[in-house]
């Protein structure tokens, strides 16, 4: 049987596949060319387009959250229920807001 990651390592997972996407485009491991390649891109994650903010490399996704729910129907012990999925522009701080200097 084959377990997929969960929780957080299973963000990890997937992220780690956006940023070999990148490299694989930026054609080096040199830290500049993955930037440049990364900087405004989207990549396609299991609960949404997750994009790289080009002025503070801040991430946009929509945001997750869950109830941990003891009676499931996965398990005999508390575990997340039913996600509900906000959208990024509700949980994004615009880019005047952050502080940076490069985002205006």
């Amino acid at each position: 049987m084959v377990y997929s990651p969960v929780f957080g390592v299973n963000d990890q997972y997937i992220a780690l596949q956006w940023l070999f996407d990148v490299v694989r485009r930026a054609g080096s491991t040199d830290s500049e060319k993955i930037i440049m390649a990364w900087e405004g891109t989207s990549y396609n994650m299991p609960w949404g387009k997750v994009t790289m903010r080009a002025c503070d490399h801040q991430i946009l996704t929509p945001y997750k959250a869950a109830l941990i729910v003891k009676d499931n129907e996965f398990f005999s012990f508390p575990y997340t229920g039913k996600p509900v999925v906000i959208p990024e522009e509700e949980v994004t701080v615009p880019p005047s807001q952050t502080g940076n200097v490069r985002c205006k």
